[in-house]
């Protein structure tokens, strides 16, 4: 249920960006993100931010989500794991 409702939260928040607020895309990306988006491939939470600043306006109306947990934490690139406890 947690990974539902975290899911459900994210997916709310970014479409929302994505179709009115698209200059708050970058807060939900790392300085080491990479998104490949139709062959398009983007290096750094600037890249992405000017990549989606580029694109038409759009509207969203997503009628579905499938969120799964992730078993074990996730690492990110030149920073230790997070301590279990």
């Amino acid at each position: 249920q947690i990974t539902t409702e975290g899911g459900e939260q994210f997916f709310k928040h970014y479409y929302s960006y994505l179709d009115t607020a698209r200059q708050n895309l970058k807060h939900l990306y790392h300085e080491a993100s990479k998104v490949v988006w139709n062959g398009n491939t983007l290096n750094g939470k600037m890249a992405v931010d000017r990549f989606f600043s580029d694109l038409p306006a759009s509207k969203h109306e997503p009628f579905s989500l499938d969120c799964q947990p992730i078993a074990s934490p996730v690492t990110i690139p030149g920073q230790d794991p997070p301590d279990p406890m």
